[in-house]
């Protein structure tokens, strides 16, 4: 066995003897060949050298050892004799003393570090032996990576290029078999500044002169930032990370972060603040605005107030009463658009847009009447009506506007009024009557039905009065026609509206009459030869079934009503138009078939069509009426066409679609950013479009004569190059530490102005990140991570901007997903100054600089959406920077 302990402790070897009741006859134990102890029959003998400092139980053998030295390292051995004349037992060990982990300190170079410029080393020593190393940084174990280096057996921490994340309490702890202790270091990591926010409170659009405006600034940064003011970029006397400013003039307010540990620094992006300075301003031409002169009850709406002058505020009523935001209504650019998600009619009201700002206001008033309906259908009138005598029936709905009526007869349109009357009935005139309801700007319709039954003033007349067992005849008639009575009647059972083939179905007749009558049987008017009050048929064929009642005494005869039983056939779709245009068309399909109480399906591309806003099913489902149609509604229509014992489908109908074109993209092909003069260039153009589009070619806004998706053109000048310029200034190569082969080294490339990219080359060719490279800060940072001497080189930074050189041309472009494509405007200081989706300036002047605004409208929904661009007009050169190293 192995024993481990610490120098000055001790350790007891333990034999597996049982302890007997005298001292064991011999023992002995030995480390190497040197005897420490022997006990005969309970007498012991100890080596000098180990005196007072080992105990010997004579009961079991087992021994302890004291006051412990590295010196005690080594293996020890037992004998032991239990009685006399027993065979000697042994048994060995080995023991390890170490010396306990003390002293332990961390040494390091610096603690206060600045992010991606130091690297930092922490040595790690402690007195002991066979020692261990472990790092911790805020309790977490540091392990090796890229960045991480742990070297000397785990003594040494090297942390290259730190970063932020690196800072904490950094752990050192050593231990060996007997022991552990540990030290603590601080390491302090500064960065930034970045992300610097400007706050403005109270935030407006407009400010009246004199009011006071809180400007509140923000930064990460390590240690916390230092913070200058810009007022058009004319640095102010205001210091720290809130100032309160007088309003006095309008421009550009932004803040500067500055790290006096980094020695670095960052400006915030300027905030543009109107001052509304006197009353030539004043606000005027109000005008609130809706997109669609006829808002309809579950569609969108926006409805715009503006007005020309300084617009400070803008305070939305309805009928009088302040209007908030809700789950359907929404404000957008500073209450400027007021939105309602899904209109419904209790939107219906007076809207007025009070604009104002600090010198004046101004209303204006927007009346909405959200269109709906018909809707619950409502039919008056007499359900009897005595023949010859009139009748008027009434039809009421729910719509705005006022529905339109029609009257339905059998098929056909026998009135357009609320009111229908019939000034003289006839028995024809009885049966049912259709009104449908039209909201003559939704379209929409809605039905009702009514019964009318034309009936007769019948009498009885005695020829005599009634004497007791005297002679009376009774004779019935009616008034002013002649009266007909159907006594024969037909019962089928089962009841059913339709048959299948092979049922058995069971017909019985019955006639008033004495002697009791004789029945015949007819199928489509063909007498049969069955006989009898009831007969058992096989359905084999749909057609009219009847009977015939026949008194042998009166010899009068009677035939029923007879019972139609028809199967569904001649299904066709008709239509006024398939060739179709999208936005522009609305189509009507229209379905009919043979055969009774017929149900109507209608499929695209096998896929049900149900009813939606644009799609309308009428007249019970035979009709098909699609508003304003999309590309998605091309395809072939079918008609099902059933009834509960058949049904049939159409041929199909193809409806095609055309639309755009839209999204028109062009590739040139090899892709460059500039062009040899006499290179040929690929230009490849394609767009959505049904049919496929035909293609024309601009240069410069001239029309070439060249045709066609793909063209190659031999050109000295395509487009026009914009001149990108930057007022850069001071600019610099910094590299922070000397190139030394195996160390990291970080350079920077940075100026005073608008930076907008940073290029970096190496003996004029680019460079590109590796496994060496990085780079940070979007490319302000080229790292080293190890140097070799192959990096010895000329290191140049190109830096540049979007800003544009004066007397030069310039180019804004704009897009937007829209279905249909959108229509564009271009809005510099409050006015249009261009009506397509790209704007172009031949020759730049200074007043050019400033925001550019595309607003694009679909011109269907009527929604809009925007983006800004700055442009600065600048009169200097860009600045290239080198810089000359060797790595020693």
């Amino acid at each position: 066995d192995s024993v481990n302990a610490a120098v000055g402790g001790s350790v007891t070897f333990t034999t597996s003897l049982t302890p007997t009741g005298t001292p064991l006859n011999y023992i002995s134990w030995n480390k190497g060949t040197t005897n420490i102890v022997t006990s005969v029959a309970g007498d012991i003998l100890i080596n000098p050298n180990y005196k007072d400092r080992v105990t010997l139980n004579v009961l079991t053998g087992s021994l302890e050892l004291r006051n412990l030295a590295v010196s005690d390292t080594g293996e020890y051995g037992v004998s032991i004799t239990p009685t006399a004349g027993d065979a000697s037992i042994t048994g060995q060990a080995t023991l390890n003393v170490y010396e306990p982990v003390t002293n332990v300190r961390i040494t390091t170079n610096n603690t206060d570090l600045v992010e991606f410029n130091d690297t930092v080393r922490l040595s790690c020593s402690a007195s002991g032996s066979s020692l261990s190393f472990l790092w911790f940084n805020d309790s977490v174990e540091v392990t090796a990576s890229d960045r991480v280096r742990i070297t000397d057996g785990g003594a040494t921490l090297t942390i290259v290029t730190v970063l932020r994340y690196d800072q904490g309490s950094y752990t050192c702890e050593v231990s060996n078999l007997v022991s552990s202790n540990s030290s603590d270091e601080e390491l302090s990591v500064g960065y930034g500044p970045e992300g610097v926010r400007l706050t403005i409170s109270p935030s407006a659009e407009y400010y009246g002169e004199g009011s006071v405006v809180s400007f509140s600034c923000s930064a990460d940064s390590r240690p916390e930032a230092q913070f200058r003011w810009f007022i058009n970029g004319e640095m102010s006397s205001s210091t720290g990370a809130q100032i309160n400013l007088v309003m006095e003039q309008s421009g550009n307010y932004s803040c500067r972060a500055f790290n006096s540990k980094t020695l670095r620094y960052t400006t915030s992006q300027p905030e543009e603040i109107s001052v509304l300075m006197n009353v030539t301003e004043m606000i005027s031409d109000a005008l609130v605005s809706s997109s669609t002169q006829l808002p309809e009850e579950g569609t969108s709406l926006n409805v715009t107030c503006d007005a020309s002058g300084s617009v400070s505020t803008r305070e939305w009523m309805k009928n009088g009463s302040p209007l908030n935001s809700s789950e359907n209504i929404i404000f957008y650019h500073q209450n400027q658009v007021l939105c309602f998600r899904s209109l419904s009619r209790k939107d219906s009201g007076r809207y007025s847009c009070n604009i104002s700002n600090p010198v004046s206001s101004q209303e204006d008033t927007y009346y909405m009447v959200v269109t709906y309906g018909p809707e619950n259908v409502e039919m008056s009138g007499s359900k009897e009506v005595q023949v010859q005598t009139a009748f008027r029936l009434s039809c009421s709905a729910e719509s705005v506007p006022a529905a339109s009526y029609v009257w339905i007869k059998n098929g056909t349109i026998i009135a357009d009024s609320f009111e229908f009357t019939e000034n003289l009935s006839e028995f024809s005139d009885s049966g049912e009557y259709i009104c449908r309801a039209t909201n003559d700007i939704t379209m929409k319709t809605s039905e009702a039905s009514h019964m009318v039954l034309i009936t007769v003033n019948s009498f009885v007349k005695s020829s005599n009065p009634p004497v007791e067992g005297g002679l009376v005849y009774l004779t019935c008639d009616a008034s002013e026609c002649k009266l007909v009575q159907i006594s024969v009647r037909l019962t089928i059972s089962p009841s059913a509206e339709y048959y299948g083939e092979g049922s058995v179905v069971s017909f019985s007749c019955s006639a008033d009459s004495r002697p009791e009558a004789q029945f015949r049987w007819f199928i489509n008017g063909e007498m049969s030869s069955s006989t009898g009050a009831q007969i058992n048929l096989v359905m084999e064929q749909s057609g009219n079934y009847s009977c015939q009642a026949f008194n042998s005494k009166t010899l009068r005869y009677t035939t029923s009503q007879p019972a139609e039983i028809s199967p569904v056939s001649n299904v066709i779709i008709q239509t006024t138009n398939t060739d179709l245009v999208e936005f522009n068309n609305t189509v009507r399909l229209s379905c009919s078939g043979s055969g009774s109480s017929l149900s109507f399906l209608w499929f695209n591309d096998s896929v049900k069509v149900t009813a939606s806003d644009r799609v309308r099913i009428t007249d019970g489902g035979a009709t098909l009426t699609i508003v304003t149609v999309l590309r998605y509604d091309q395809g072939s229509y079918t008609c099902e066409v059933s009834n509960p014992v058949s049904s049939s489908t159409s041929d199909e109908e193809l409806l095609s679609v055309s639309y755009g074109p839209e999204g028109v993209r062009l590739t040139t092909s090899p892709s460059a950013e500039y062009y040899g003069e006499g290179s040929v260039v690929s230009f490849s153009c394609s767009a959505d479009s049904r049919p496929e589009a035909q293609f024309r070619w601009f240069i410069n806004g001239e029309m070439s004569s060249s045709t066609g998706a793909q063209i190659n053109l031999k050109t000295c000048l395509i487009y026009r190059v914009c001149s990108f310029t930057e007022n850069i200034t001071n600019s610099s190569v910094l590299s922070f530490n000397p190139p030394v082969e195996g160390g990291s080294l970080n350079v920077t490339c940075d100026a005073s102005g608008s930076i907008f990219t940073r290029e970096w080359m190496k003996n004029g060719s680019p460079l590109n990140t590796s496994e060496n490279i990085m780079f940070y800060h979007q490319n302000q940072v080229l790292s080293f991570r190890s140097l070799s001497r192959k990096d010895s080189g000329r290191y140049s930074c190109n830096i540049s901007s979007k800003e544009v050189q004066v007397q030069t041309a310039f180019r804004l472009s704009c897009s937007a997903e829209s279905v249909p494509a959108a229509s564009y405007i271009w809005i510099k200081n409050g006015t249009i100054i261009a009506d397509s989706f790209e704007f172009t300036e031949n020759m730049s002047e200074f007043s050019d600089s400033g925001e550019y605004i595309c607003r694009a409208t679909n011109d269907i929904t009527m929604k809009t959406s925007e983006a800004s661009h700055m442009v600065l007009i600048t009169g200097k050169r860009l600045h290239l920077q080198t810089l000359n190293w060797a790595v020693n």
